[in-house]
């Protein structure tokens, strides 16, 4: 499955709108949006993990905050720049849902919006990568021109005027300020089932 987690997380300091987490041309993204999204990825992270530690939480939420951020600026490239993803390409693959059943219960739904989200933001980086290469997709490529696409939009972040909250603790670098460690993420409510079991993530 190409779902592309993104874990390059830009962000820049001074002021931003009250209870956002993430500004990207003066629309907000709610502090409750991140910690939704952050919360899922949390449980995916260690559903997924071959390492018996915990998943930070820090690098969730930036991770969580990052991938927010993303999703706007390149939806905004794609339609300001007329271009056209293939739907293949942001469309899970068949049987996802009821492998995502097994492994996350009731919590299926959360965490196949997020992958719909990522599989999208995929799509959308090949068709940027394409466009500012010049190549024409073909399954051989699809990785290199996604990350030429993903480049393309970290290196947009300025021009989307794009603001975190201060206590995500990171510069416009993506870098993490002197200082700054691990960040709350509300964990899932606590239950007996081995998905929600695998949720922790550490404070």
């Amino acid at each position: 499955m190409s779902v592309l987690f993104v874990a390059v997380v830009l962000t820049a300091c001074g002021s931003i709108h009250p209870g956002a987490a993430v500004v990207v041309d003066g629309k907000s993204i709610s502090m409750k949006t991140l910690d939704e999204r952050a919360e899922v990825m949390c449980l995916v992270a260690q559903a997924t993990s071959q390492q018996a530690q915990p998943t930070d939480n820090a690098t969730v939420r930036r991770n969580a905050a990052g991938m927010l951020a993303m999703e706007r600026i390149a939806a905004d490239v794609v339609e300001d720049d007329g271009l056209k993803i293939d739907e293949s390409l942001a469309t899970l693959p068949s049987g996802t849902e009821d492998q995502i059943s097994e492994l996350f219960g009731d919590r299926t739904a959360d965490v196949l919006a997020v992958l719909s989200d990522q599989q999208r933001l995929y799509a959308q980086f090949v068709a940027i990568g394409a466009d500012q290469t010049g190549r024409t997709p073909n399954a051989d490529i699809l990785d290199p021109l996604a990350q030429a696409g993903q480049s393309y939009v970290q290196d947009s972040f300025a021009d989307h005027d794009v603001e975190f909250a201060s206590r995500l603790g990171m510069k416009t670098d993506g870098s993490v300020l002197a200082g700054f460690g691990s960040l709350s993420v509300t964990p899932p409510d606590a239950d007996t089932s081995p998905a929600t079991a695998l949720a922790t993530c550490s404070s």
